[in-house]
């Protein structure tokens, strides 16, 4: 005799001695059940005996048993077997009493049960002749009707939401099955690499109706805590947050696609935050940022947008306000503020509604929900635009063209959530993989394991995807320096690029700076004899934190600008009389008159395109290194020694 199916599977239970009690067999037991459903039910055992009964409405989710059993020895294996599942003395009661008296006793209590289990023992006059006889009467089913319980999470979820008796939902059940299957075969392979959970959300983006809600991997998967509403649970987003701070800057002026920001190791008082790869790239396009999820360059435009207005924007659009924004810092954007699935979902489908974010729809008797514009048309189709662009997982990335989907990754830190969203024109796709006790897992990858499963259901839902149509009325053009991809401000070399008609005026470039020179293209100041004569000047500087990182950390040769002048390990003679500092001249091969980074003996000494330069020198050991733009780097040591 044991349990049949549930969280207590397969434990053998104890029987009691003698023939007074008379088990229920394992076979009708399974057959029993297989035409009940008693999850989250509250179960009376009458005639308790073993405990078997109970303890499998307990194994399968029913939320309370009662034990009745007017014999001792009963009453003592009911408790051993109790003692044997571990069940939590909260799930169960267990009474020594006679079945009539307990029955008086509940109905002076007026304590009511979902189901109540007879079965008592035989030839005990528990009924009389006539009882027997009608009860012959009694029609018996001939074979075991299975109870189906259809998107149960949703179901429960309904339940709870809607006071109404009937409810009419917007689930496709044909989806629904199909996804039930392919979330479920997913998650079984996905088991021995310590991934037991999944969950599958998908939206209709013009009705807002959720079409499928998978919650889970298998509803009776009790092991791995099936039961659990995986969609309406709090998860960290990890990286699902960037693109609404990429469009919500653009609205604000900040930046267009092109705009470049460092990506460079900074400190941001005492949060020193790091890219998922440990590498860095310099000065990298905000688009690039995006496709790549860099984690640094975002940390720093949420510092310029501003985390209060970011995290507002965030608590008007979820369910879970909370009362302080600086609670979380810079962090907010890798996902330190945990969400419902449910509430990213509607963010996304927010974005595929050109900025127009609305709650979901989940009945079909409820009005449409009410859309709030939270960024422009222009942004959000900039924002899809490179989304679109983002690589995706093994063979996917041959279909791109033929499924044109906007699609972003996430994984959570601590490896604890992997997460995959899509969305086309009509429809929203969210995944997420993980475990619901929060167990790390080192092979977890947004892009492999949640991406791969995100196409997968794209495949069913959506597979002649179509692009996102140019909202043309709302983009304009505007000029912008080709270097930076700020406002175009001054006489450099520019394009243009799409901008939202709506959006505030572009800022001009942080990194352009205005200089003045002397006859040599050295700078000057106030304090020179020649300022009289200057010139203005238009340079790039970059922060210190990125020239640094370049001329620490530049691996890559240079091809095009080289140092003609000195040569490696040259000796450069000065007359005897030298005492003091002389002017030295370094020269450069740039033939394309290149910006670089001027470092002498590791001291940064200036930004400039010239091709000469004079450095004031004393006897000894000297290094030149100079840095380009895109962090290439070439050094020479030489000597200056007298005659």
């Amino acid at each position: 005799m044991r349990v049949i199916a549930g969280k207590y599977r397969s434990i053998k239970l104890n029987a009691v001695e003698g023939m007074n009690t008379r088990p229920t067999t394992d076979k009708i037991k399974e057959n029993l059940f297989n035409m009940i459903d008693c999850y989250d039910c509250k179960v009376l055992d009458l005639f308790g005996g073993t405990g078997g009964l109970g303890i499998e409405a307990l194994s399968r989710g029913a939320k309370h048993s009662t034990f009745i059993d007017g014999s001792n020895n009963a009453i003592k294996v009911i408790k051993s077997n109790i003692e044997k599942c571990r069940i939590d003395t909260t799930d169960y009661a267990l009474y020594r009493n006679d079945f009539k008296r307990a029955l008086k006793i509940f109905g002076k209590k007026e304590e009511k049960f979902d189901i109540i289990f007879l079965d008592p023992p035989y030839d005990k006059g528990l009924i009389d002749e006539r009882q027997y006889k009608f009860s012959l009467f009694e029609k018996f089913p001939n074979k075991i009707y299975y109870y189906e319980k259809k998107a149960p999470q949703f179901s429960i979820f309904l339940k709870n939401r809607y006071p109404e008796k009937i409810i009419k939902s917007t689930l496709d059940y044909n989806l629904q099955k199909k996804l039930e299957k392919i979330v479920h075969d997913y998650s079984n392979a996905m088991k021995d690499v310590g991934i037991n959970n999944a969950a599958v959300l998908v939206v209709n983006n013009k009705t807002k109706e959720v079409l499928a809600y998978v919650a889970s991997q298998d509803f009776y998967d009790k092991r791995n805590n099936g039961e659990i509403d995986g969609l309406q649970a709090k998860r960290s987003p990890a990286s699902l947050l960037k693109p609404f701070l990429f469009a919500l800057s653009i609205d604000d002026g900040l930046i267009v696609p092109d705009s470049i920001y460092p990506d460079v190791p900074i400190y941001f008082g005492n949060f020193y935050p790091k890219n998922s790869t440990g590498t860095f790239s310099g000065m990298v396009k905000m688009e690039d940022a995006l496709i790549k999820s860099l984690n640094i360059p975002f940390v720093k435009l949420l510092s310029d947008y501003g985390i209060d207005k970011f995290y507002y924007f965030l608590e008007n659009n979820d369910n879970y306000p909370e009362d302080r924004f600086d609670k979380y810092g810079l962090s907010l954007i890798l996902g330190t503020r945990e969400m419902r699935p449910v509430d990213i979902a509607k963010l996304y489908m927010g974005l595929a509604n050109y900025g127009k974010v609305s709650n979901l729809k989940y009945t079909l008797t409820e009005d449409k929900p009410k859309e709030y514009q939270q960024f422009s048309r222009g942004a959000s189709y900039l924002t899809l635009d490179t989304l679109s662009k983002v690589v995706r997982p093994g063979n996917e990335n041959l279909y791109s063209e033929q499924r044109p989907i906007s699609w972003k990754t996430g994984t959570s830190y601590g490896m604890k959530d992997a997460w995959s969203v899509g969305v086309s024109p009509d429809y929203t796709v969210l995944v997420w993989l993980g475990n619901f006790n929060q167990k790390s897992i080192f092979s977890l990858s947004g892009v492999e394991t949640a991406g791969n499963l995100l196409f997968k259901v794209f495949n069913i839902v959506d597979i002649n995807s179509k692009t996102f149509e140019k909202p043309v009325d709302d983009l304009k053009e505007i000029e912008i320096d080709e270097k930076t991809g700020y406002r175009k401000f001054y006489d450099v070399e520019s394009k243009k690029v799409l901008y939202p008609k709506d959006a505030k005026l572009l800022r001009i470039s942080p990194y352009y700076k205005k200089i003045f020179v002397d006859e040599d293209d050295m700078e000057i100041d106030s304090r020179s004899p020649n300022f009289d004569k200057r010139k203005e000047k238009i340079v790039i500087e970059y922060p210190i934190e990125v020239s640094n990182y370049f001329f620490l950390n530049g691996v890559r040769e240079n091809k095009n600008v080289k140092i003609a002048y000195p040569v490696q390990n040259l000796n450069i003679f000065v007359p005897k009389d030298f005492d003091g500092y002389k002017k030295v001249s370094m020269k450069l091969y740039n033939p394309n008159n290149e910006y670089v980074y001027w470092y002498l003996d590791e001291d940064y000494v200036g930004y400039s395109n010239e091709k000469e330069k004079f450095f004031e020198l004393d006897i000894g050991k000297h290094k030149l290194t100079i840095v380009t733009e895109n962090g290439a780097r070439e050094e020479v040591k030489f000597n200056i020694n007298k005659r």
